[in-house]
């Protein structure tokens, strides 16, 4: 059925604002008859919108999509950390944790649910944010427009992981960053089954640590003085089950000494054994079988080295002393 409406009651009945309204009207969705009078028909605009949003539920939440596909499906534009788009009536985030010195602090928690909150950090790379200027105010009014909002996580330039639908869940606050004030939105995930892989934080941890250890040591301090809360998400690892047997075997064949250092354990357990820990030199991760004659016994710090230097030499000589446990018959 036909229906007569102005320009401020098409807007109220499909709760678009005047950036989308404009962009329909200009693709002939909306047409002007006379002043301040316009034709529409609703079930043509729903339609019309339905078909424009089609590709975006082709998305999968966890997938990794580049700048120039978001840009075709979002019908939006190719730059900046929140990108509206009126033809989907949407509005698309970036929470970007690739850059060493990131110029937004978002993070994660999980509140008293077990579900997990992202605070994003508002629109405005210098000076004090506005909370009502440009897509701060869109993404504030979403949850009374038909404005559908969606996330991407960056943890390497130019990859970017679906998030999907989230949604503003509590009202905006205001803190410090990097000496001025900023908005941060608390978000809520429609999908809130996926979890992000633990070494996408765990890589992004090392590049930050490694970028703090730069700075000068007064401010180093006064940033570490300003953390106050931990950030929380929820991240899958994978878990190996390791055979009990070869590990008890191997510290009990090292005799109390670490295999790759020789020096005696740094401490006994609370059962009065000496203090060592099972190492695969081929890690399990990288297919490595869980069996004696591809593990050792190593003190803590012998052990952490191995993992966070993994040096050819050290791998070497764990592996020749492999060998001479085995013609030893051990």
């Amino acid at each position: 059925m036909e229906q007569w409406l102005t320009k401020q009651e098409v807007k109220k009945a499909l709760k678009i604002d005047d950036g989308a309204f404009k962009k329909w009207n200009e693709h002939g969705k909306i047409i002007t008859v006379k002043s301040r009078k316009y034709y529409y028909d609703e079930q043509e605009l729903n339609q019309w919108l339905k078909q424009n949003r089609g590709p975006i539920s082709q998305l999968k939440v966890g997938n990794i999509y580049n700048n120039q596909v978001i840009q075709d499906i979002f019908k939006c534009s190719g730059q900046g950390g929140m990108r509206r788009s009126h033809l989907t009536n949407a509005l698309v985030l970036f929470s970007d944790h690739s850059k060493n010195q990131p110029i937004y602090e978002d993070k994660s928690y999980i509140d008293e649910h077990g579900n997990q909150i992202m605070h994003y950090t508002g629109m405005g790379q210098q000076g004090d944010q506005d909370l009502k200027s440009t897509q701060n105010r869109t993404l504030l009014e979403s949850n009374d427009l038909s404005i559908k909002v969606y996330l991407f996580e960056t943890f390497d330039s130019g990859q970017h992981t679906f998030r999907g639908e989230v949604k503003l869940c509590a009202t905006p606050y205001t803190e410090q960053q990097n000496g001025r004030k900023v908005y941060i939105f608390p978000l809520s995930f429609n999908d809130n089954e996926y979890v992000i892989p633990e070494t996408f934080y765990k890589d992004k941890e090392i590049q930050q640590e490694n970028q703090a250890y730069k700075l000068g040591s007064e401010e180093l301090y006064q940033r570490a003085k300003k953390a106050k809360k931990v950030g929380q998400r929820k991240a899958y690892t994978t878990v190996y089950e390791r055979n009990n047997y070869v590990a008890a075997h191997v510290k009990e064949r090292a005799d109390g000494y670490c295999d790759l250092c020789g020096e005696p354990a740094p401490f006994k357990d609370k059962n009065g054994k000496p203090y060592l820990e099972c190492h695969h030199v081929i890690w399990l991760a990288k297919q490595g079988e869980d069996s004696i004659d591809n593990a050792v016994a190593l003190d803590p710090t012998c052990h952490r080295k191995m993992h966070v230097l993994g040096l050819e030499n050290d791998v070497e000589l764990l592996q020749t002393k492999i060998k001479q446990y085995k013609d030893k018959g051990m």
